[in-house]
């Protein structure tokens, strides 16, 4: 009883250190939300890829969230906060849905590759880009002191949100019997966008309030409070900004189906 006790006691302290000024209850709600959407994105994506025998996150960050996961689900940085519950356990089970993802990308994307040489070589190329990830993030988060993995995981994201709209690109006609883009959707999109909306707006209150007095004390390292957080800023806006082209640019595009028109051209050479 006490180790469970300890789940729910522990967490509320965790997040008033440094004072966030926001309700511990707020702090919770924004984190289920975020939970909750980006599993409402991946079950989406899956499902919606199984039906169009696509896969539907971007092979480049399939690599990087399967990684990702990995280091923390494993405490491969040692070990993260509790919040709720131990965050490990969560990111546990995210593995579930990142291999689905990693399933379908090995097993469908030769077929919906351009280029004949990509399509040969595209099972390598994953192999290949899977270790290069992990050894990326891996490294970075020593070289950074990126011990919560809070800035690796809003890049990782933000490249993602690019390459979703750089992927609708590329399949803008390779068109479903139902008049979607294969592999993608505009539900996914929004559930990311919710998820991103409420992880952006916890963030900004959570991870300052873990450095106690300018101090970060985590697995024997003591990491000084950054003197600016200008660049998660601009993560942030990013991320969301590019969210919400995404799911414009997909319902113009849908639209577009349905009426019968013709692509809009569009240079993937300025993405």
């Amino acid at each position: 009883m006490d180790y469970l006790y300890s789940w729910f006691s522990e967490p509320l302290t965790t997040i008033a250190r440094g004072w966030t000024g926001v309700p511990p209850w707020v702090m919770i709600g924004l984190a289920l939300l975020m939970f909750a959407g980006w599993t409402a994105t991946y079950v989406e994506v899956i499902r919606k890829s199984f039906r169009d025998h696509a896969y539907g996150i971007p092979f480049p960050n399939t690599c990087l969230n399967f990684s990702w996961e990995l280091i923390f689900s494993f405490d491969l940085m040692g070990g993260l906060p509790s919040f709720f519950f131990p965050l490990r356990y969560g990111h546990l089970f995210w593995l579930i849905p990142n291999s689905f993802n990693v399933y379908q990308t090995w097993k469908y994307g030769p077929s919906v590759q351009n280029g004949e040489w990509v399509k040969t070589h595209f099972r390598k190329l994953f192999l290949l880009t899977f270790v290069l990830s992990f050894t990326l993030i891996y490294t970075y988060h020593q070289y950074a002191h990126d011990v919560f993995g809070v800035a690796s995981s809003w890049m990782i994201n933000v490249f993602m949100s690019w390459l979703f709209i750089r992927m609708l690109l590329q399949r803008r006609n390779d068109v479903m019997a139902d008049g979607t883009i294969r592999g993608m959707s505009e539900r996914a999109a929004w559930f990311k966008l919710i998820g991103n909306g409420a992880g952006v707006v916890f963030c900004f209150y959570w991870w300052p309030a873990q450095f106690d007095h300018g101090l970060l004390r985590h697995a024997g390292w003591v990491i000084p409070e950054p003197q600016s957080y200008t660049f998660l800023y601009v993560v942030y806006i990013s991320n969301l900004l590019l969210d919400a082209a995404l799911i414009r640019l997909i319902r113009v595009r849908e639209r577009e189906i349905r009426e019968g028109r013709p692509a809009t051209k569009m240079e993937l050479s300025a993405i």
